[in-house]
């Protein structure tokens, strides 16, 4: 990955780095974890640290430290009088990852920080357990959030305007800011542009920097073919094909609710497995399930929820679609998938969705940081391609029954355009 290829959650783990407690850096595979890692290596070197990086891709450290966690004194230097900074990639395939940071943690406090990256299997086979509790910092690395590839692609530009604008947060206070008094049209036209390139072949680093088509479906295709692989063997997953029909079902089903029954019919496999595989798919990070919004828990858990990809990229590689935007027939599931990600970025995992017989609100959002009294508790987003196509009469039995939550429209170019969210 090149330098110029800003993340913003390494500012965030670089805040941490003083601090006792072990960071942790989770992420799908191919996301820019071992990256982002090195770059921190690289910061405390410059700070002339005592710092020390370990793959435990390489088998023969592996083996030292499965033997006894202690085996890390013979590989890394310990200052007498100094802090020792370990850097680990890879530390799911670990055997008992949870236990040797708690060593180190216990033992030493504070004398060797850890900072570590796990892949997908590092919670899919629950080697990360609850003892752990304020020992660590767990931060997420997602592929490029529509911001951070703005960053990139406009060489930084174009981006503060992007996040000073907070088109997001503004939703929050109740308003919408008129975005065509900040940003001048030819600007505006390049943030279309761009949006129209991510929401084809999404923000895996790799397919980012390829600078033609072909190299970028080529590098969806290693990603789809190779690292899913991987997934599925650390898995414990045997019958592969079965995996795959799986997951290019549910990439034609973007925006959609999940009927687990049905796939089960469909796919000819059992609940339990069909079950099985969505929890990996999820743990590997590759899709998301939201829940819908109401007030009964029991309900929530019940409920049929609806599935987005993490990166729109890889979704429609297993579709194999790579067509504009503005002329796909599946426009409407990939525009929403397309918001949903924009959101998640932003709030994380507050994102519910409503629905009464035909009527729906696609995203209902809970403000993560309530501060004053004038600010809303949840805000609710419809997703409107074309913002002239809503109805408002679809919405009037949510207003009647959610008063306090104000309903606003996503469009592709309207008032509130998502490539300003």
């Amino acid at each position: 990955m090149k330098k110029n290829i800003k993340r913003d959650v390494l500012a965030e783990m670089w805040s941490k780095i003083e601090n006792k407690e072990t960071v942790v850096l989770v992420g799908a595979r191919q996301t820019g974890k071992s990256y982002l890692l090195n770059e921190i290596f690289k910061r405390l070197k410059k700070k002339k640290k005592n710092v020390s990086l370990i793959s435990l891709e390489d088998k023969k450290y592996l083996e030292l430290l499965n033997e006894d966690p202690k085996k890390l004194l013979e590989i890394i230097s310990l200052s007498s009088n100094l802090r020792t900074y370990c850097l680990i990639d890879e530390i799911q395939y670990l055997d008992d990852p949870t236990n040797f940071i708690k060593y180190f943690y216990d033992v030493y406090k504070g004398r060797i920080k850890l900072v570590v990256t796990g892949s997908s299997s590092f919670y899919i086979d629950r080697k990360f357990k609850d003892s752990l509790v304020g020992r660590k910092y767990i931060f997420r690395l997602n592929t490029l959030s529509f911001t951070e590839f703005v960053n990139y692609r406009s060489g930084g530009r174009l981006v503060e305007k992007v996040r000073d604008f907070g088109m997001l947060r503004n939703l929050f206070c109740g308003k919408i800011r008129d975005y065509k008094n900040k940003i001048v049209l030819t600007e505006a036209e390049e943030l279309r542009q761009y949006f129209a390139e991510y929401s084809l072949f999404g923000g895996y680093p790799r397919v980012v920097l390829s600078e033609t088509v072909d190299e970028k479906v080529n590098v969806l295709k290693d990603i789809a073919d190779s690292y899913l692989k991987k997934d599925i063997f650390e898995s414990d997953i045997r019958n592969e094909n079965a995996f795959y029909n799986l997951i290019r079902l549910l990439a034609s089903e973007i925006g959609n609710l999940v009927n687990i029954n049905s796939i089960s019919d469909v796919l000819g496999l059992s609940r339990m497995t069909v079950e099985k595989y969505l929890y990996v798919l999820q743990k590997s990070f590759h899709i998301n399930l939201i829940s819908p919004f109401t007030t009964n828990i029991r309900r929530e858990l019940i409920k049929m929820k609806k599935v987005f990809f993490s990166d729109i990229g890889l979704r429609n590689y297993l579709v194999d679609s790579f067509e504009p935007l503005l002329t796909r027939d599946d426009k409407g599931g990939l525009f929403e998938n397309m918001v949903y990600i924009q959101v998640r970025n932003r709030l994380a995992n507050v994102t519910r969705f409503w629905r009464y017989k035909d009527n729906e609100v696609d995203f209902i959002l809970k403000n993560p940081i309530l501060i004053g009294s004038n600010l809303r508790k949840n805000v609710g987003i419809e997703v409107k391609f074309n913002e002239k196509n809503k109805k408002e009469s679809k919405y009037k039995r949510f207003k009647e029954k959610y008063p306090e939550i104000d309903l606003f429209f996503v469009s592709y170019d309207g008032r509130l355009p998502v490539w300003l969210i």
